[in-house]
């Protein structure tokens, strides 16, 4: 079955053989997740997460680690929803960042505990969803990496700690209220690639926006 094919598979680094599996399940067609008592969520598989419309994890306030590896080929993306309500969600470890190119809506929503965001924004992401990081302890620095093209609407909507956020030339698109209720934000830089820019971008701050 495929439960004996993932436990076989899982890393001996982060579980102990006595670990209890509270939950088993699917986050796309070939990638599965194990949920054990220790607060390890261990996910591996190849190609895409599907995006889900609320986290298919049922024990989401047990989860403090989530550990991805990639199976026969990388896993690709980040879908919609999957570590959304990790409330207790501090660590994130990949076994190749740099496979994954998107970040579905909601994907992080109200993780309030982490605070490490490099640990998920890789080199060759190309777009970042709607909501995907809202009202998350972002850092103060932020630089969104120089393949993403597409910012969607409230990306990043209160973060309130966020000061500084550098946007490359790749971004084309920003989304309504991508930046709204970042209260702390000092100035924010348009670089001239963006062609779609959303209404209420920086609703709710004062920082000076320069293009």
């Amino acid at each position: 079955t495929w439960r004996g094919t993932i436990a076989a598979a899982r890393p001996v680094q982060h579980v102990k053989e006595e670990e209890t599996i509270l939950e088993s399940g699917k986050l796309g067609e070939d990638i599965y997740f194990l949920l054990y008592k220790n607060g390890l969520l261990y996910i591996y598989g190849p190609g895409e997460m599907d995006n889900f419309t609320g986290s298919p994890i049922r024990n989401r306030a047990v989860v403090t680690k989530v550990a991805v590896e990639n199976g026969e080929t990388p896993i690709t993306n980040i879908g919609s929803h999957v570590f959304r309500d990790c409330i207790n969600l501090t660590e994130i470890l990949f076994d190749d960042l740099d496979s994954i190119t998107s970040i579905g809506s909601f994907a992080f929503f109200n993780c309030s505990a982490l605070d490490n965001f490099e640990c998920v924004l890789g080199k060759n992401l190309t777009s970042i969803g709607d909501n995907a990081f809202r009202d998350m302890p972002l850092p103060e620095i932020l630089t969104i990496p120089d393949k993403v093209t597409v910012i969607d609407s409230q990306a990043f909507s209160g973060c309130t700690a966020l000061t500084d956020i550098t946007i490359p030339d790749s971004v084309k698109e920003i989304g309504a209220n991508a930046f709204q209720g970042c209260s702390a934000l000092t100035e924010l830089i348009i670089p001239d690639s963006v062609d779609i820019m959303g209404g209420n971008m920086l609703n709710g701050c004062t920082a000076p926006v320069s293009y």
